[in-house]
């Protein structure tokens, strides 16, 4: 499956996709509706018959469960029940329902959470807190009356955002939109309106491919010669490589 098709499933809910060559897809969680502000405002819901607004990213942890980043909530599919395990649980429309605050559960805040990435060997839950410019991390879920810990991995809330390489608490992104981890627990991050690619490695954040200019450009080359335009999603292959989605000038890229 190509990395446009990858997003395209992320962006419009979660389905099951059989593997075979003529696929048939099914909703998997979620009912279709065509008006806005719609809410089921309870922590846990038949996945057939929850209510989501916007869902953006998914992430599919070590024990097989599916998480799915909502407008402002983190959800999961557990089962057979779709339960949200951190942001406002009321209307999605209401001042409420968007900030910053790290926290236990539905006392935590985001603001328009995007791609998920899951860690390959902790189970912990990184999140791309797109408008607050700031990676985000849940502390790996273990059942339902557990409270899911949120908190600030790297950067800070900052509506503009920023361009900094070094330490965690140092860092500044300008609306991170996707993640990745490769085997080995490192994390590479889509920085949308930095046009790169960053990497969080061993505490420290640097950039891996694209200069972090708030100018798009399409230019093949290596490290920071190289740049994009809005890098949106990422995924990685069987074979390690790493496809990039580059939003505004349709294209995939290969990072190796």
């Amino acid at each position: 499956m190509n990395m446009k098709s990858l997003k395209y499933l992320a962006v419009v809910g979660v389905m099951a996709v059989s593997q075979v060559d003529a696929q048939n897809v099914s909703t998997y969680a979620g009912v279709q509706y065509t008006d806005s502000g719609r809410f089921l405002g309870t922590a846990d819901n038949p996945k057939n018959t929850e209510l989501y607004s916007r869902p953006n990213g998914i992430a599919v942890d070590n024990n097989g469960r599916i998480w799915v980043s909502d407008e402002h909530n983190i959800m999961l599919l557990d089962g057979n029940t779709s339960r949200n395990r951190g942001g406002y649980r009321g209307d999605p429309n209401s001042s409420q329902s968007m900030g910053y605050f790290d926290g236990a559960a539905t006392a935590s805040r985001f603001t328009f959470p995007t791609g998920l990435a899951v860690h390959p060997t902790a189970n912990d839950l990184y999140i791309c807190d797109r408008d607050n410019s700031s990676i985000r991390k849940a502390s790996k879920f273990v059942n339902s009356s557990n409270s899911t810990l949120f908190s600030t991995y790297a950067g800070y809330s900052d509506w503009t955002g920023g361009y900094v390489d070094g330490s965690l608490t140092d860092a500044r992104f300008r609306f991170p939109e996707d993640a990745e981890f490769d085997a080995s627990g490192i994390l590479y991050i889509c920085d949308f309106m930095n046009h790169c690619i960053r990497k969080i490695s061993s505490g420290q954040v640097s950039t891996l491919a694209g200069d972090g200019s708030q100018s798009p450009g399409y230019t093949d080359a290596n490290g920071k010669s190289a740049r994009f335009s809005y890098p949106s999603g990422i995924g990685m292959d069987s074979m390690g490589t790493y496809w990039l989605q580059i939003e505004t000038t349709d294209a995939l890229d290969e990072l190796n």
